[in-house]
């Protein structure tokens, strides 16, 4: 049954998933179309000795579910790409998506609105997929602007936001975004 399930994931059709606010509704969903970027860690202009550990990395926590398990902790894997455009992260994000069989789930922060709507939208998306978060900086400082000034970027007396993004106020009762779930969840 394993080999067969391996076998079902190597050869089905990967997806590019996007997510988008649903304007008639506060549900978040995620649209996909088929995931065709031909980038492999063969085609990659990369350090080889870069590119084979990024490999065994990913080798190695592909096999390591189990421990997981056993630790009682997530079975995710993080890395942080960053430098200017142009120098290859998405084609490298592409080689490891086709490396290792997995979905690519394309998270625009933009259009989430708080710690919930991140966590509903991350709990929609499948195991054994890449999620990928672009301009995480750019995102973190308006979670950290809207934070400190209130949901409309204005500083009100009536208006205080905890650590955890909780709007407390006279008038106000929301959870924000926050750097903090954000961290959390992905």
């Amino acid at each position: 049954l394993a080999q067969a399930r391996e076998l079902k994931l190597h050869t089905r059709e990967r997806l590019l998933f996007t997510n988008n606010a649903r304007s008639d509704s506060y549900r978040h969903t995620w649209d996909s179309v088929p995931f065709k970027h031909p980038s492999t860690f063969e085609t990659l202009a990369l350090d080889p000795d870069k590119k084979r550990l990024i490999m065994e990395d990913l080798l190695a926590f592909s096999r390591g579910e189990d421990f997981y398990k056993k630790t009682g902790r997530a079975w995710k894997r993080g890395y942080l790409l960053y430098g200017p455009p142009g120098t290859g992260k998405s084609s490298l994000i592409a080689a490891i998506a086709n490396f290792m069989h997995y979905d690519v789930y394309d998270l625009e922060l933009t259009n989430v609105h708080s710690n919930t709507e991140l966590k509903q939208l991350l709990m929609q998306t499948k195991p054994k997929s890449i999620v990928v978060i672009e301009d995480i900086d750019s995102a973190a400082a308006a979670a950290a602007t809207i934070s400190r000034d209130g949901p409309h970027g204005h500083h009100h007396d009536d208006y205080s936001v905890d650590g955890h993004g909780y709007g407390r106020g006279k008038q106000h009762q929301q959870q924000l975004l926050t750097l903090s779930g954000l961290l959390n969840f992905a």
